[in-house]
This record gives C-alpha cells, structure tokens and sequence, in this order.
C-alpha cells in the first residue's frame, strides 16, 4: 500500500499530561509483563522496585543478547525514580519532557506484550470490497475506507505508532484516551462516527484489516 503518512516534526515536544500518561502505563507494562512471563499475577501490594529487581529481571525479552537486559533494567530502574516525581507533580530536578517522554515511551514500547489477544471480534463486520474501498461495519456504524483511509486508521491502532505521523492522504484518523484511567481509546475517523476501544480489540481490528488487505491484494 502507498505511503499516506509523514513523522510529525513536532513528536519530541510532548505534553505533561502524555508524559504522566507513559508513566502510568509503565508500571501496568510491568505487571503485565511479569504475568505474561510468570503465569501468575504478582501480589497487589508488591513495591515496583522489588517487581522489577526480583521479578522483571528474571524475563529476558532477548536471552541471546547478553547485555540488553541488564541494561534495559538499569533504566528501568531510573525511570522508576522519575515516575514516582511525576506522580507527585515533583518536576524539580528531572530531565525536559521532551526527553523523559521519548525514554518512558522506548521502555513501554519494549513491555508491551506480543499475544493472542481476547477482544470481541463481535464489533466488526466486514461487509465487501467496493472497487478499492473496504465496506465494513463497527458497532454497527457503516465505514466506507480507501486504502488510504485503512493505512491510515492500521497506524493509529498499534500501539507503538499511534499519535506519531501527520497524514498526508487519506482521512484523518486519531486515537485518544480521553477516559480518567487511560483504559480506552476513542478513535475519530474524519466524517465518520467515533468509537471506543481497548487496546484488546484494537489489536485485533488490526488483524483483520491487515488480514483483508492481504487477501484483497492476493486475490487479484
């Protein structure tokens, strides 16, 4: 598919309120990462320090690179300082934003989990090929997508690349977490209805778009 996107020019000057955000996200990565890993959820009132130095470090994502692991854990353990400021509204003696940001932004990046994910494929329809355009139904609101538009909304759906590029053709499309605990995502597709999800089903309205894609281009 055709290139519909450009980095933003602007992405290193976050905001406090997305900086806070990362930092709330790295401690549910963590968890998460360790139930994934363990099997088990750890004990609710476990300190993160004690997660991360006696659990996370037992779980290499690289095994085969020596030193990645160890070093990843020495930020981790640094982020973990800064997080605790952040919380507080402690912004004395920290790094810009810009930079805090982009560091909790890698180490989240690098937590977030590869799975089989458990959101409700219920909420999608796909309805047929019109030409080049995908017909399909969300929450059973009509959405009529050129490659484009589909390239476009597949960007916004992954995590790891949501929020970073301007478009350059195509709808616009962005995802939001608007909610108090960062659970959901609003995603507003230029002239069409918004609709929420979670990044479960996100990911798997990824995976069936990327899926259609594959077959629309393969059969032809």
């Amino acid at each position: 598919m055709e290139t519909t996107f450009k980095d933003k020019p602007d992405f290193s000057h976050a905001s406090v309120d997305e900086l806070r955000f990362q930092a709330l996200e790295f401690e549910r990565l963590i968890v998460n990462y360790i139930k994934s890993k363990s099997g088990s959820a750890p004990h609710d009132k476990a300190k993160l320090h004690n997660l991360i130095v006696n659990e996370l470090i037992k779980y290499p994502l690289y095994p085969q690179l020596e030193n990645y692991w160890p070093d990843f854990i020495k930020e981790v353990l640094a982020l973990k300082e800064f997080r605790n400021s952040l919380i507080h509204s402690d912004f004395s003696n920290l790094p810009s934003v810009s930079e805090l940001y982009k560091r909790f932004k890698d180490v989240n990046d690098v937590l977030y989990p590869f799975r089989i994910c458990s959101g409700n494929r219920d909420r999608f329809k796909p309805i047929a090929w019109r030409g080049k355009n995908l017909e399909i139904l969300i929450d059973e609101n009509q959405y009529l997508l050129a490659p484009a538009d589909l390239t476009n909304l597949m960007i916004e759906l992954h995590p790891a690349s949501r929020g970073k590029v301007n478009f350059i053709k195509g709808r616009l499309v962005a995802g939001k977490s608007l909610g108090y605990d960062n659970e959901k995502i609003t995603y507003f597709i230029e002239s069409f209805p918004a609709f929420e999800l979670d990044e479960d089903e996100s990911a798997v309205l990824e995976d069936m778009l990327s899926s259609l894609i594959s077959q629309f281009m393969y059969s032809r």
